[in-house]
């Protein structure tokens, strides 16, 4: 069964010389969960020995949403969009306790029927409705909302000015990359945010993670030449844009809800405080409320720049993500360019400083040696610059 779907319990052909092996698709008990919503949950599992996320969810209906996430998502090939994994087939088996589970990777041979029905419990789930499963690449390191909680990106906190811009900078560059592709595809995501954003693991540079775009679940395909169709279906309201309270859906929408996520990054805090969903549609349609931008230092004012472009009313005068992307890689690069001069400053007046007392001697008064210096707790010749 194609799609993320899985055959609980269905025992392999009779024939297995001639038949395909089905994938494995494994849940721990008890089951280690990763998110949850209103009616779903993640939970970590494994795929032919590697490990996934595997999202459950309970419905009445094949609705819209469980088809996009079902049949949308496994299309979606690309580095900044959470990949879901096509398996046909798929058994679950019940991890043993021992610690290390079966060497031979093929399962134990347990019941899986009681780690569903443990979820299915916990999910309120009653007869007739339908379970539904998705199998994921795991994305270990939870979500954009959890790392702007952390600080990652307060360019005042503890990890200073230009890493905590470079790590934002980053991090909107791959979600804008993400948006580009469903964009070029012809795809509204419907509901962009932070918690929408997942992080895997990464060491390509200092944040430690990677941010990929997630949940398609209320994306809108666009037909051919088709700018903006009209939707029945709703996203979060805090990043939904004035048009999208009207029904309209377009590839601009999505732009606006990147607008609120740069301010959130930026502020960490909500775009606009603690209104209701309420207050927010009606400040939002009347043109009333508008997030309040910090004042903008040199660091960060690109930033605020381009944020402002994104949330501009009319969403002709938002920018694509063909530009965006760009742009904030422009910006970054220039900001690396900047740190870099200063390391590059710093060296050479560290060099000068110890050519100096080289040529006046260790012993000349007022001119410690180096090493004397050092010994002493004195200041460093050079000054380390965070690029």
């Amino acid at each position: 069964m194609p799609c993320g779907f899985g055959c609980f319990g269905s025992a392999p052909a009779a024939d297995a010389k001639t038949a395909p092996q089905p994938e494995l698709l494994r849940l721990a008990q008890p089951h280690e969960e990763l998110g949850r919503g209103s009616n779903g949950i993640v939970v970590k599992g494994t795929l032919v020995g590697k490990p996934v996320a595997v999202k459950i969810l309970i419905a009445t209906t094949l609705g819209r949403a469980a088809k996009h996430e079902l049949l949308l998502a496994p299309r979606l090939v690309n580095h900044n969009c959470v990949l879901a994994l096509d398996g046909a087939f798929c058994h679950v088996i019940l991890h043993r306790g021992d610690g290390f589970g079966d060497p031979t990777r093929l399962g134990d041979g347990g019941d899986p029927y009681p780690v569903l029905h443990d979820i299915m419990h916990k999910l309120r789930a009653g007869t007739g409705q339908l379970l539904m499963v998705v199998v994921q690449e795991l994305c270990c390191k939870a979500t954009l909302t959890s790392a702007t909680r952390r600080g990652i990106f307060d360019v005042t906190g503890k990890f200073g000015a230009r890493v905590a811009c470079r790590a934002l900078l980053r991090s909107a560059t791959e979600i804008a990359r993400g948006m580009l592709y469903l964009h070029d595809a012809g795809i509204v995501h419907g509901d962009l945010k932070p918690a929408n954003v997942l992080l895997v693991r990464s060491d390509e540079d200092r944040r430690g993670f990677s941010c990929k775009v997630s949940d398609f679940g209320l994306s809108h395909v666009l037909p051919c030449c088709v700018t903006s169709i009209t939707a029945e279906s709703w996203g979060t309201v805090g990043y939904m844009s004035p048009e999208a309270f009207s029904g309209r859906c377009s590839r601009a929408t999505d732009v606006w809800s990147f607008g609120v996520i740069l301010y959130e990054l930026m502020t960490g805090q909500p775009a606009y405080g603690d209104a209701t969903r309420e207050q927010i549609m009606a400040g939002v349609l009347a043109d009333s409320l508008h997030p309040a931008w910090p004042d903008g230092a040199p660091l960060i004012q690109p930033i605020i720049e381009l944020g402002r472009r994104c949330l501009s009313r009319d969403p002709h005068d938002r920018p694509p993500f063909g530009d965006i992307m760009p742009e904030l890689v422009r910006i970054e690069v220039e900001l690396r360019a900047e740190g870099l001069a200063m390391l590059a400053e710093a060296q050479e007046a560290a060099e000068a400083a110890a050519a100096l007392q080289a040529a006046a001697g260790p012993g000349t008064p007022g001119g410690p040696s180096m090493r004397s210096r050092a010994c002493s707790g004195g200041p460093p010749a050079m000054q380390m610059v965070v690029l």
